[in-house]
């Protein structure tokens, strides 16, 4: 029996928020442990990365409340353990979020 990976639907958007003072927040929903697997980094390297591009998308813009002016956020969401490396690659993409208007970091609850 195999586990279902922390991370899917890598061509989806999980969550989208639309702020009431502009901007939103994207949440990446994690499943398990984001370990230092490359399966799983790449997994998680590539959610990012089509977080960020749809972003940066015109028809992300005209659908949601897109603020140009910085406020939109994308939250990696888990209760569960991440691994260092795991951490490493969300640090190395953070540049390439805020290029896209965003900030990019991790929650540990919705809550």
């Amino acid at each position: 029996m195999s586990l279902a990976p922390p991370i899917q639907n890598l061509d989806r958007l999980d969550i989208v928020g639309e702020r009431n003072d502009g901007g939103v927040d994207l949440v990446i929903v994690v499943s398990g442990a984001l370990d230092g697997s490359p399966s799983t980094l790449l997994l998680l390297e590539t959610k990012i990365k089509n977080y960020i591009a749809e972003l940066m998308s015109s028809e992300f813009k005209q659908k949601y409340r897109f603020s140009k002016n910085g406020g939109n956020s994308i939250f990696i969401v888990s209760d569960h353990p991440v691994d260092t490396l795991a951490l490493a690659v969300i640090e190395r993409l953070k540049p390439s979020a805020k290029r896209a208007g965003a900030y990019l970091g991790i929650r540990r609850s919705m809550e």
